[in-house]
């Protein structure tokens, strides 16, 4: 999987209306990590892969975005 498919499927969860605000706000900030041209690859990836890993902890979760949300995770450890 590209970076490009990642960042639609970031953008998938967000657009899902029974996705909680600070979900959108997290995958916000993993896709500015994803867009960073000063970082090498590994780093951007390690950087969302953080991010992203914390939201599967939150119980608040709708049952139907944390599976988006393992889904991106799959992906992108699957760049790393």
């Amino acid at each position: 999987m590209n970076m490009q498919q990642i960042l639609v499927l970031i953008k998938d969860i967000q657009e899902d209306s029974m996705c909680p605000r600070n979900v959108r706000n997290t995958l916000e900030e993993a896709k500015k990590c994803l867009s960073d041209e000063k970082q090498e690859t590994a780093v951007k990836v390690s950087s969302a892969v953080y991010l992203v890993q914390k939201l599967t902890e939150d119980p608040n979760i709708p049952s139907h975005v944390r599976i988006k949300i393992y889904n991106l995770l799959s992906a992108l450890e699957s760049v790393k």
